[in-house]
Order: structure tokens, then sequence, then C-alpha cells
């Protein structure tokens, strides 16, 4: 009986040696922030520069043997448009590591405390490295960073015996905020005669791929015309010249009553979003400026006036190619503004519903064709 016991502990032995020691070798990875834009020099990790992208903590749970000598691989891969790539790749020389001693680093010590040897950034394909070049940022994608330690238990006065170790993967979703298109209502400030605006709560749209936006809309001051559309929204007095709204989740929101649009006031507006980057800082992104005109309609179940009607269909359907038939026989066929003959989706358009209308047909999330005899239109 004795005889089986050494023989079954030695066979323990010899497959606990032969397959590895164990798992006591561990890693973990944390960021610091969510970051929307990462550079290039970000995910360079010999960079000590700057406040920290990520922190890992290395530990050793061995008890027994408590010494083992690790060694850290890093890989950093990006999933976009192109496909997945690898953009930075490398390890650690050998190191001690201890049981109740773990080791806590971040990006910007790590090289200097354990000692990268081979790492290296690559650019990837000519499309990311156009974009890298064209905006200093990392294009669109999930960015993954992955972790593997390993290593040897070092059991004193004995041979190394092999740890399984462990890996660990964290990743940031990058949606970079190239542009912020303005959208309805308006046309950029510096372009000449603002369009002139019918409702008193218009709604105003945009485009762009942020979580989140401020909006700022302001009234130019009535006693200087000459007051550029930035010092309106620099200067202007929350709650009497100035409407702002912050957090606005997607890129529509139509304006509140306070303060009142005020007819034959010139306004400005504005949309702006902040990005966070890597090493906990922040960029703001803004838009144009656009302008607009308020003027309340003389009546608002009655035709308008042919002059004022004109200028509004011209001012609204600008910038849209092969609209001027469109206006033509809008303005022929008499339009009123709560009367008239457009309808949408079976309904008579009033005429806040047609600016939202022609913001969406600028905008491209609807098309207008014609049908019949060419004098109607549908929506596609």
């Amino acid at each position: 009986m004795k005889s089986v016991k050494v023989t079954l502990l030695l066979t323990l032995f010899l497959l606990s040696a032969g397959m590895g020691y164990g798992q006591y070798l561990q890693v973990s990875a944390t960021f610091m922030g969510a970051p929307q834009k990462i550079s290039l020099q970000d995910i360079d990790l010999t960079s000590s520069g700057g406040q920290p992208l990520f922190t890992l903590q290395l530990t050793n749970s061995d008890s027994v043997n408590k010494k083992a000598e690790a060694k850290l691989y890093i890989e950093i891969i990006m999933d976009g448009n192109s496909g997945s790539e690898v953009l930075a790749s490398g390890s650690t020389r050998p190191f001690n590591l201890y049981f109740g001693q773990p080791i806590n680093i971040s990006d910007k010590n790590l090289d200097s405390e354990l000692d990268l040897q081979d790492f290296s950034v690559e650019t990837g394909t000519k499309d990311i490295l156009s974009q890298i070049l064209a905006t200093g940022f990392l294009p669109d994608g999930v960015y993954t960073f992955k972790f593997r330690l390993t290593g040897n238990i070092l059991p004193p006065g004995g041979e190394p015996i092999p740890d399984q170790g462990s890996e660990t993967e964290i990743s940031l979703n990058i949606r970079n905020t190239t542009t912020i298109e303005l959208v309805y209502p308006g046309r950029p400030a510096d372009q000449g005669d603002l369009p002139v605006v019918y409702s008193s709560q218009p709604t105003f749209l945009w485009s762009g791929n942020a979580a989140q936006y401020t909006i700022m809309v302001a009234m130019r001051d009535e006693n200087n015309e000459d007051q550029s559309p930035e010092d309106a929204i620099r200067t202007g007095e929350e709650g009497i010249t100035l409407w702002t709204k912050d957090n606005v989740s997607g890129n529509t929101i139509p304006y509140s009553t306070n303060p009142p649009l005020k007819s034959g006031a010139t306004y400005f507006w504005q949309v702006k979003t902040n990005i966070n980057l890597a090493n906990n800082r922040f960029e703001e992104f803004a838009s144009e400026i656009w302008g607009f005109k308020y003027q309340e309609p003389a009546s608002q179940s009655g035709p308008m006036q042919d002059d004022v009607k004109e200028n509004y269909f011209v001012s609204m359907f600008s910038g849209i190619e092969g609209m001027g038939d469109i206006i033509d026989n809008l303005i022929e066929q008499g339009y009123q503004v709560d009367t008239g003959n457009m309808k949408y989706k079976g309904s008579k358009m009033n005429l806040a519903g047609l600016q939202i209308l022609i913001g969406l047909i600028k905008s491209g999330e609807i098309e207008l064709v014609p049908f019949g005899d060419g004098n109607l239109y549908q929506i596609r």
C-alpha cells in the first residue's frame, strides 16, 4: 500500500512539472477615463510624457515559493473599416515578481520600470496613415490593448517551474468628431443676406457623431448692426439675448420659448462638443456660426404677401440642387401658411412643419422626386 502512495505522488509531481506549475502570475488592466480620441503618441509606450492612458497590476499569488521571473507581452490592435490590424506590439525583459508585492504600473512608466526591449508602433495601411497625417489622431475603430503575463516560478534551491500565467484585454471605441455641420435654420453668417424664419420655435438640425452637444442661440445687439456673430454669442446674456442648451443627445432640438424670439431681430447659432482625449485631456470642437432673421408672420392662417412668400421659399430651398422649379410651382399655386396645398404624409403642412421638412431635405435624410406631369412632388 505504501508503494502505491509513493507512485501516485511521483506521478502527480511529474504531471505538474510537465504541464506547468499553475496560474499564479496574474495581470489586470484599467483605462484612466474613456477618451474619444487617441493619437499615435498615446499608444507609443516608450513615451513618458503626459498623464496615463491605462494602468496595470501584476501579481504573484504563489504563497509557497514566493518568487517568480515574469515577462509581459503587449499588443495593440485596431478593428476599423479596413479590417483588423496590429498597430503596436512588444514585450519587457524578464523581471522578478514576488508574492505579496504587486507591481502597479502605467503606460507612462512601463518602459522605465520594466524595460521594453522590442516595442514598436506601426502606422498600418495608407488609409490609416493619411488620416493620422490629416488630423493627428487615429481613425475611428475599436482599439484593443492585450496583455499577457507569463514566466517561471522559482522554488528555493530548485529548478524553475513554468507558469501558465494569464491574459487580459481592454478596449476603446473611438469615434473621432471630425466635423459638426449645421443644417437648419439659416446659413453661414458670413454668406450675405440671411434667410428669414417665420416659426417662433424653429427646430435646429445639424450633423455630427459626438455623443452630446451644447447649442447656443444669440440675438445680435439691436443697437449694434456691426456686432460680429462671435461677439453676439460670447457676450449674450443668458435668458435675455442668449439661449443655451447643454447635454443635447442627438442632432436636433426645438427652440424653447425663453427668451422668445423677437420679430425683426437677427440671430446667430453654433453647436459645440467636448472631446475626451487620452491622458485626461479635453478638446472643444465647434461648428461654424450660422445666422437667420426672425419675422413674425402677419397672418398664420391666410396667404403670405407675394414678396415675402417668394423670399421665404427662395431662402429655405437655397442650396438644394434642382429646386428652382419647385419654388416656382409653390409660388404659382398660391401656397398659404396653414391652408395651403402642400401635404406631408397626408396632412397639410404648417409653416413650422415645412421648415423642418426643408431641413431634412438639405441634410439628405429625405428626397423630393417629381411624379405625374412634373408639377407635383413626392417624398422618397
